[in-house]
This record gives C-alpha cells, structure tokens and sequence, in this order.
C-alpha cells in the first residue's frame, strides 16, 4: 500500500514539474455504479438499492493536445440488503438488514483522444484504481418497525482493493474552457470484495456525467 501511494505522488510531482508550463483541467463528476461479485457465496442477499460514485480529477496537458495524465479522488458507496423470509408473528423478528460500505479510491490514467469533431471529444482511459474502506454501516428493520444499527455481518469483507480501469470519455465543449462529460468505466479488481474460497474477483461498471474546467 506505501510503495503504491509513494508511486502516485512520484507521477503527480513529475507531472507538475515537467507540463506545469501547459494548460491543465479540474472536473467533477456522479454517477450510477453497478458492482459485481460483491455478493458472491452470500445467501438471501439482493442488491436493490443503487449504487453510486463522486469525483474530482486534475488532468495535466504534454506531448500534445490529444495525450494526457489524470488523477481522480473519488467515492463510492456500494449497498445491500438481506431479506428474512421465515414466517413469524413476533414483532420483534427481524425483516431485513441493509449493509451499507462507503470507500474510497485512488485513480491515476491516461486519456488519448481519439476524435474531435466540432465541439466533441472522444476519449480512451486506461489506468489503476486503488480502493480502501472508509466505514461500514448496518441498519436492521423490526416487524415493529423498529431500528437496530447493530453490526451483524459476520463476514470479513476486504479493506483495500487495487484494479485495472478502462472506458471511455465523451465531452463536449461548451468553450474552450469548460465541457460536458459522460464516461462509462468499467474496473476490474484484483481482489474479492468478501474472501470466500472459490470467490470471483470484484467488479464494477460506472456510468458518470460531469464538468470539466481546462486552465
């Protein structure tokens, strides 16, 4: 995790100080997740409440106008639930647990552009994601009900996850200094999001919109 963070702030130093003399970007951008495997080897789970990320990201001009290195900050939260269908009278029994994980992530890539035409922009971006834990949430419904944010889940779910990114970027400029963005991501993690044997390696697609600033 060190020789990770110290490699992102060697890219970021060298990125100042070599293309500081170009232009440079700021952007912000939300959008819907769609995660994949997280609940893999867990029983009477389903995942019905959306997912969602925010963003920023500093992106630094060089070579030419079509090549760039960017840097995002983000979050994301992913949810799930777990329903319990026996049939039961007592209104104390419990009727379902939403578990809620808010993490963060670390995302140096580069983006080539493939198109320009007019206003428009088209993209390509590779890169890393490196994902930990910021805090987990439980919150238990009663037949009552009642509210319980005791933690049940038993599972050791993984704290930290480093993944591979690529998607896609399309902007259009509104001028020449400020655009829209819609990018679809997708991340594959080399990681589980609750180590199980046999488990599948996490995943995630993301459909963001956002504005961009060039400087």
């Amino acid at each position: 995790m060190k020789k990770f963070f110290l490699v992102v702030i060697a890219l970021t130093t060298i990125s100042f100080s070599v293309y500081s003399q170009k232009s440079f970007t700021a952007g912000i951008s939300g959008g819907y997740d769609s995660n994949m495997n997280h609940m893999y080897g867990l029983t009477n789970y389903s995942n019905s409440t959306p997912d969602f990320s925010l963003g920023v990201d500093w992106s630094f001009l060089f070579l030419n106008e079509d090549l760039r290195v960017r840097i995002g900050l983000g979050y994301s939260n992913l949810s799930f639930n777990q329903k319990y269908t026996y049939e039961s009278s007592n209104p104390l029994s419990v009727e379902r647990t939403n578990y809620v994980f808010n993490n963060m992530n670390i995302t140096p890539r580069v983006d080539y552009r493939l198109l320009k035409l007019g206003n428009f922009d088209l993209y390509a971006s590779v890169g890393l994601q490196f994902e930990f834990l910021l805090a987990k949430y439980e919150g238990t419904f009663l037949q009552n009900g009642s509210y319980d944010d005791s933690e049940f889940f038993n599972k050791a779910n993984s704290k930290s996850y480093l993944g591979a990114i690529g998607g896609l970027i399309f902007k259009y400029n509104i001028n020449e200094n400020i655009g829209i963005t819609l990018s679809p991501d997708y991340t594959y993690y080399f990681d589980e999001f609750i180590p199980l044997e046999n488990e599948l390696d996490f995943q995630r697609a993301s459909l963001k919109i956002g504005l961009e600033w060039k400087f």
